[in-house]
């Protein structure tokens, strides 16, 4: 499975029209603006529900949220299950009243009891974006998904795909999103592309997924018009086609900081669009801002470069810094180059050793190599069994250099040798690789045992690196 591009779904609840979480439902279909207000405030005052559930409606629309606090509260302990709804909202966004989510869960799960599929809706989204007890949020909006709520389908879906309060299952994610997309769910629609992209809950299938991210960007989905991008710039399902890539991803490109990063891509490699190297900065910019590590990349390298930039190594080691933080090995060795080779305009050959250090932990070939070089070639004082110990990791993934590299040093300095054998079966591979050792091979043979030198040549023939590999 691949990670999956996923959209933020947050919480909504509307009263009178005013956004109190993210996508919540309005909690009944009565007019905020009763024509007869003086009727229905007699009507409140004498104790009647409806009639203060209306007034209730009609102060949180004109925002007078103390008033509408009120006239709920009389309706809600009334049993009137909008109002409960509505008070529950109060109190989970804090309108009217101190924000308090357990008495916002008490008068939604009222509501919700009663049936009201509002509240239930509401009260699964407080349960898994406010106070986040998963299991409770799947139960109520299963409540309210199997009552054909769509952003309760949606989201039962979503708890189902990403495991959340429930064992992962993509087949029931893909059943709860099929009913919610069928309702016309733009998120619903977008996580259907992505099922049968990616193969999850269903065969993947390239030509149904462009079929649903086709529907969901004609909702203006940002998640669809990147996929679509992602789709005719791979030729997934449809023919590739860098231009009209190209223009998807610039659709998208408003805030979706991937299709930004692609951009960038594009106009890099000038592919379906004219190479421009200050466009392709411009994108990996605002694609970096939002944190894109692909792009805080890209920007690193071409400021260490000077591609359609000047050259700044200070702004170079600040981008690429963010990178490495985040594990990145390919960052993590530019970053160690530029501080060790005072780059930046100040020698910092500490740092640059840490980030070097950092890389080759992760098994990155050449930084391996390259910190072998700092201990045997720039350290002070030389190191030079430090620089056998990396030399070797790197020797062992395919490194020639580094191969060679053990063999002059074992040459050299005899006082490294630890291990005879080890030594002997990297001056075998040195010697097949065009290094004349003969007289450290003599020498080898000279402290080895028989049986010694037979295993180190097995071990030499039977050698096989852990990675194809070319030296730079």
């Amino acid at each position: 499975m691949t990670n999956a591009e996923r959209l933020i779904v947050g919480l909504v609840v509307l009263v009178g029209g005013v956004v109190l979480f993210s996508n919540l439902a309005y909690c009944d279909d009565n007019t905020f603006f009763e024509k007869n207000l003086k009727k229905n405030l007699k009507l409140a005052e004498q104790g009647d529900s409806n009639a203060q559930n209306i007034l209730g409606h009609r102060y949180s629309s004109t925002r007078d949220d103390k008033q509408a606090v009120k006239w709920w509260t009389k309706a809600a302990r009334q049993g009137n299950v909008n109002a409960q709804c509505g008070l529950g909202s109060m109190y989970a966004l804090g309108r009217g009243v101190v924000r308090d989510y357990k008495e916002a869960a008490k008068w939604y799960t009222k509501a919700a009891e009663q049936g009201n599929v509002e509240a239930q809706y509401n009260l699964g989204q407080m349960y898994d974006t406010g106070v986040q007890d998963y299991k409770q949020a799947v139960k109520w909006y299963t409540l309210a998904a199997e009552r054909g709520n769509a952003m309760s389908q949606f989201n039962l879906g979503l708890m189902y795909y990403d495991g959340k309060g429930v064992v992962q299952d993509y087949k029931q994610a893909v059943k709860w999103f099929t009913k919610a997309a069928a309702q016309g769910d733009r998120e619903a629609l977008f996580y259907m592309g992505l099922a049968y992209y990616n193969g999850e809950g269903v065969l993947q299938d390239y030509k149904e997924a462009f079929k649903w991210f086709t529907k969901a960007a004609e909702r203006s989905s940002e998640g669809a018009l990147f996929y679509l991008g992602v789709m005719y710039h791979n030729g997934e399902g449809v023919a590739q086609d860098y231009k009209e890539a190209f223009k998807w991803f610039k659709a998208a490109g408003v805030v979706h900081a991937k299709a930004q990063c692609n951009l960038g891509l594009m106009y890099e490699y000038g592919h379906g669009v004219v190479q421009d190297y200050k466009q392709a900065v411009k994108w990996y910019i605002k694609a970096a801002r939002q944190g894109c590590v692909k792009a805080q990349n890209n920007l690193g390298a071409m400021y260490d470069a000077g591609k359609s930039v000047v050259q700044d190594y200070k702004q170079a080691a600040k981008w690429l810094t963010k990178v490495a933080e985040q594990g990145n090995v390919e960052a993590q060795l530019a970053l160690g180059v530029i501080y060790i080779n005072a780059r930046d305009g100040a020698e910092n050959y500490e740092e640059g050793l840490k980030w070097v250090r950092k890389a080759a932990e992760q098994g990155h070939m050449v930084a391996q190599e390259g910190l072998g070089d700092l201990y045997h070639i720039r350290s002070v004082p030389r190191d030079d069994k430090e620089a056998v110990k990396w030399y070797t990791r790197a020797a062992e993934q395919g490194r020639i250099r580094s191969i060679n590299l053990l063999a002059d040093i074992y040459n050299n300095n005899r006082k490294v040798i630890e291990d005879y054998v080890e030594a002997y079966k990297w001056t075998l591979l040195a010697k097949t690789n065009g290094e004349d050792v003969t007289e450290l091979k003599n020498q080898l043979k000279a402290k080895m045992t028989a049986e010694q030198i037979a295993e180190a040549q097995k071990l030499a023939k039977a050698f096989k690196p852990k990675q194809e590999s070319k030296d730079d």
